[in-house]
């Protein structure tokens, strides 16, 4: 059998495209845009435990750098959902963009904070007071 050039490189165009039958999958790939970190985490925690398989998305996970990143890919269509902070999502709604906000993440309390305003042991500001 003599393939000609043309012919061969259609194969291998053809064979790197294609995924296997055994491989293919029935779950509705759903493509969540997050900018990472532990406030973030929820779409791995999400793949990890099987909650999106179950509920039957494939999950893949766009990371960005940062809440605004995240926004703009899910106003764009880049995304399907996305996670980020009320902020940026409300300032995003106020300017026309039509998000909806549809379940909560995480949530801060002075009494269990998450995060902290650090500085050198060296620094004049040893407290919140000493930046006013």
């Amino acid at each position: 059998m003599n393939l000609t050039r043309a012919a061969v490189l259609s194969l291998i165009a053809a064979a790197s495209t294609t995924r296997p039958a055994f491989s293919q999958s029935s779950l509705e790939p759903l493509r969540i845009a997050t900018p990472g970190g532990d406030s973030y985490a929820e779409p791995f925690f999400g793949t990890d435990m099987g909650f999106f398989a179950k509920a039957g998305f494939e999950p893949q996970i766009q990371l960005m750098n940062n809440a605004g990143a995240v926004t703009a890919a899910v106003s764009s269509g880049a995304a399907d959902v996305g996670l980020g902070d009320m902020i940026g999502i409300a300032n995003a709604i106020e300017h026309g963009i039509p998000l909806g906000v549809f379940a909560g993440a995480g949530l801060y309390t002075s009494s269990a904070a998450a995060t902290l305003l650090c500085g050198l042991k060296t620094s004049p500001y040893a407290t919140p007071k000493d930046l006013e």
